[in-house]
């Protein structure tokens, strides 16, 4: 009976485990939770200086390889897409694992106390690329409870209960293993390329509102549980454009919450202007920023968390190697959406107005011409090619910088037209047109067609060298 009854045992946790495995490529997959994942169980014992937690607007604002590169701070982005609160703790936990009493920064952003906010979705985005253990185990048990999901929960950890029928796409990209090693930053299209002008969503308010009683009891176990951490807790809030007076006065009081707890906070919500965020070009929908507002935030406040807390910079060390490669890397992808004077954050104005750009496709190549903008002293033409996305350069190992924007021609003020006869054939490209003025021994750089204006080529004329020269 006995020797009956562990093979029953031991044939119920054979099977257990081939179900487990055979689960994995079915997990709910986004390039941004399956990297921040790895990358946290790749990461060395004790190495991050901070943990940036949220939702998906912490690996909107917050860029690791940036503020690694400017200032050689570890701030790694422990976040999910629709990350719910009352999963903060067990992600923090699952992070000091390996990483012990690092700064733990809450954007308060991500702290929502509505009933219907703990979605079965949203569990799967947060649970089902964390490793198996105890604490996964209890989050899918207490966050099942709280979104009432039944046995809808087995699927939180054999995900192949739900998501059987993607088996067809197991081949395609959302199912391949693509080692990024950004420490978490966006790639994503349009984090990259898209710009909303959210000016008509973006609210100052002073005013407060009480706290629903879901929110308040969210709020209270969140801060209990930080409670021992609280000298190494700083609570943020981001600049989002959230269009609603109403929620703006929510955050409010939240942040009157957790300051009367005793926790450090900083409010950034209204320091757009301070951190030199654009309403019209920094974002990609009104809660998420783009890559220029990402570069813009990051530099801000990865300078207060260097001044505050007095980092090592960690830059050029063996232990850190693999930080300044993703820094490099981070940078050449960048580079194939923001212009070099943008990601080294030069001087702006943005009262010098855009030029309106023509673009045209000729036998001998791109000809060129743009409206004037007043008080330019000269104009810059840069130009790209049309980039696959990023996950496509990895799997084809080519060279982001093939992508790049890359300078073609610096021309005077009073030149408004100008012809690329250098491209390739057939081939789609985006040029942009930026204009300057000179301010001492600096150029001010004025705005510009952020996507720049597409024209494809035709099949160009060949060149033929006379003379030593080219006909």
């Amino acid at each position: 009976m006995r020797k009956k009854l562990l093979r029953c045992s031991a044939f119920f946790i054979i099977t257990i485990c081939v179900v487990y495995g055979i689960s994995v490529p079915f997990r709910l997959t986004s390039y941004m939770n399956k990297e921040m994942y790895r990358s946290l169980y790749q990461e060395p014992d004790n190495s991050y200086d901070a943990l940036i937690v949220g939702g998906s607007n912490v690996y909107t604002f917050w860029q690791a390889p940036l503020a690694w590169k400017e200032y050689g701070i570890a701030a790694f982005p422990l976040s999910t897409p629709g990350l719910p609160c009352d999963a903060i703790p067990y992600l923090i936990e699952e992070a000091e694992k390996t990483q012990k009493q690092p700064l733990i920064v809450i954007t308060v952003n991500s702290i929502k106390g509505t009933k219907n906010y703990i979605t079965e979705e949203r569990l799967h985005w947060f649970l089902d690329h964390m490793r198996l253990s105890p604490l996964k185990l209890q989050a899918v048990n207490e966050l099942s409870n709280k979104a009432h999901l039944g046995l809808a929960r087995l699927s939180l950890v054999l995900p192949v209960l739900r998501f059987h029928a993607n088996w067809s796409q197991l081949g395609s990209e959302e199912y391949e293993s693509v080692p990024q090693g950004l420490k978490g930053a966006a790639t994503y299209e349009n984090f990259l390329y898209r710009v909303v002008d959210e000016t008509q969503n973006y609210v100052e308010s002073d005013k407060r509102r009480s706290l629903n009683k879901s929110l308040e009891k969210t709020l209270t176990a969140l801060l209990s549980f930080l409670e021992p951490r609280r000298s190494r807790v700083l609570f943020v809030r981001l600049p989002q454009a959230v269009g609603s007076e109403s929620r703006v006065a929510e955050l409010n009081s939240i942040g009157d919450t957790i300051q009367a707890r005793g926790f450090d906070y900083l409010d950034l919500g209204n320091a757009k202007d301070e951190i030199g965020l654009d309403l019209t070009e920094d974002f990609d929908n009104k809660v998420h920023a783009n890559a220029r507002g990402a570069i813009k935030f990051t530099h801000y406040f990865g300078k207060y968390l260097s001044d505050r807390y007095g980092f090592a910079d960690k830059r050029g060390s063996d232990e850190y190697k693999l930080w300044d490669e993703a820094a490099e890397s981070y940078d050449e992808l960048l580079l194939t959406s923001v212009l070099p004077f943008e990601l080294n954050r030069e001087a702006r104005n943005n009262s010098i107005v855009s030029p309106a750009i023509m673009a045209a496709a000729t036998g001998d190549g791109v000809h060129l011409s743009w409206t004037a903008s007043e008080h330019a002293d000269g104009y810059l033409v840069y130009r790209r090619m049309k980039a696959p996305s990023f996950v496509d350069c990895i799997a084809q190992n080519e060279n982001l910088s093939t992508y790049a924007w890359s300078h073609v021609a610096s021309l005077p003020n009073n030149v408004l037209s100008f012809t690329d006869d250098n491209p390739n054939s057939k081939t789609t490209y985006y040029y942009t047109v930026v204009p300057y003025v000179v301010d001492g021994d600096q150029r001010v750089y004025g705005r510009f067609n952020i996507n720049g204006a597409e024209v494809t080529t035709q099949e160009l004329k060949t060149k033929t060298k006379v003379g030593g020269g080219v006909q």
